[in-house]
């Protein structure tokens, strides 16, 4: 039940963010943008940047996240910051 209501919360603020779609796995995460539009794009790459290579912006648009995240509990917890960071952009 907690991990459905982090899932729940996690798309919501998708939804805020205008991310289209999360494909997550062990070594981490793709996100793909609605339209490949972000609101702000400068901060996005500027936070990519500071990320110290763990945060690539691919040439089709889309953001990845390179982190391990071993169980399904790791990662809704990883990329529920990561939206969340997002979102504060």
């Amino acid at each position: 039940v907690e991990n459905l209501l982090k899932t729940v919360e996690i798309r919501q603020q998708c939804k805020k963010a205008n991310i289209e779609k999360i494909d997550a796995g062990a070594k981490g995460f793709l996100i793909t943008f609605h339209n490949n539009v972000f609101r702000a794009p400068e901060k996005l790459v500027d936070m990519a940047l500071r990320s110290f290579g763990a945060m690539k912006l691919r040439p089709d648009q889309k953001l990845l996240v390179s982190r391990e995240m071993e169980s399904y509990a790791a990662r809704l917890e990883t990329i529920r910051d990561c939206v969340s960071r997002i979102n504060k952009l």
